[in-house]
């Protein structure tokens, strides 16, 4: 069984400014990502809700290797000097630990 996770990200945008900062944030951090054996499984543009209203601006699947990983990651100095772009950036987010359930 591979450690390998998966972390689903929803977000809502404040506007043309949280696109750029958002822009500049998922720029460092695809590379740091990369960096670490992991990647961008999917990114996606919500078009409409078919149910509910959930209909983020930015809808994205990134690999890690492991959880601790993505740990590590986050806790690094060089994660912690852009992570306030992603903050910034966001009137809402949403971030949720995955796991594949099939090949």
């Amino acid at each position: 069984m591979s450690d390998e996770i998966f972390m689903f990200n929803a977000l809502w945008l404040k506007g043309q400014e949280g696109r750029r900062q958002y822009g500049e944030y998922g720029a460092r951090a695809m590379d740091l990502v990369e960096r670490l054996g992991g990647g961008l499984d999917y990114a996606l543009v919500a078009d409409k809700a078919v149910q509910d209203d959930f209909v983020p601006d930015v809808l994205a699947v990134v690999r890690y290797p492991s959880r601790e990983v993505f740990e590590d990651m986050i806790r690094s100095d060089e994660y912690q000097s852009f992570a306030d772009l992603r903050t910034q950036a966001a009137e809402r987010a949403i971030l949720t630990q995955c796991r594949r359930v099939h090949p």
